[in-house]
């Protein structure tokens, strides 16, 4: 038999086996073969759940991050407004004088006394502040009674309470600039993480200088004529708290949203991999 006849048989047979049907065609064909399709086919769903499961992976750490950063940006938002009421309002340290019928309010830089005046079953209060920084050795104060001029003056802790405050605000604000940038520039999340940080720290190294001095004895307790009074923690004391959680909160999410920040980033450049396993067996 010439090479002809075998490349024109080869042809016809070849031929044949395409106009068979695709069933009849994966019967006939050899062993391997089949072994061959059959994991090309395998591989190809794994890739389609593979890629299915990164997509949903994808979205999910997409959506959480955009969450986290919102939360951030509204805790830092809330700790500066708390903290400038904080330290804008008298209510740091509260005294109710019972013998003149006064209430005291002793803040950062200001001091104000509410008089109460009871005639003929009706009552009357009566509102006045001074400025520690205007009268700070306490006297000249047409409402300061005796005893009480320790409270109305203008010590340095109070400025040094102040200043961490004012701090810790400009580093919230610039803090807050930087996380809104964050899910653009990642760095910009480190930046806002750092800064984050400080502002937590100078906030709570506020509370704490104002906590200790404030518990002096010269500062804590308000001598009457008859009877001393001690001083209770007002609001503002405790918004001074609530500002200095907000911003422990406000950093604890942005930790969380700058790692999935690069979660994101690298999932997004990570480019898809497919892993062949060779099995030898026949």
């Amino acid at each position: 038999m010439t090479g002809l006849q075998l490349n024109t048989d080869f042809r016809h047979d070849l031929r044949q086996s395409f106009d068979n049907s695709e069933e009849t065609m994966f019967l006939h064909m050899p062993y391997f073969v089949k072994r061959a399709m059959n994991g090309v086919m395998i591989a190809d769903e794994c890739i389609v759940k593979g890629a299915l499961s990164e997509n949903t992976m994808r979205t999910a750490i997409s959506v959480s991050r955009l969450i986290l950063v919102l939360l951030t940006t509204l805790l830092i938002i809330a700790g500066i407004v708390i903290s400038l009421v904080a330290i804008g309002t008298p209510a740091w340290q509260v005294v109710n004088i019972t013998e003149f019928h006064t209430e005291h309010q002793h803040g950062l830089w200001l001091d104000c006394t509410i008089g109460r005046k009871h005639v003929q079953g009706s009552s009357d209060s009566s509102l006045h502040c001074t400025y520690k920084f205007e009268n700070p050795t306490g006297e000249n104060d047409p409402y300061n009674i005796q005893g009480i001029e320790e409270q109305h003056k203008f010590f340095k802790w109070h400025k040094a309470v102040l200043g961490f405050f004012v701090i810790s605000v400009l580093t919230a604000l610039i803090s807050l600039c930087f996380t809104l940038c964050s899910p653009c520039v990642r760095i910009c999340a480190v930046v806002a993480n750092v800064l984050s940080l400080i502002t937590v720290s100078l906030t709570v190294v506020a509370m704490v200088v104002y906590f200790i001095n404030s518990h002096k004895v010269e500062v804590r307790f308000v001598h009457g004529i008859t009877r001393t009074y001690e001083q209770s923690r007002g609001y503002s004391f405790w918004l001074g708290i609530t500002a200095a959680l907000a911003h422990l909160v406000a950093f604890i999410f942005g930790v969380i949203s700058t790692i999935l920040i690069f979660l994101h980033d690298r999932q997004q450049h990570r480019s898809p991999k497919m892993w062949y396993k060779h099995n030898t067996s026949v």
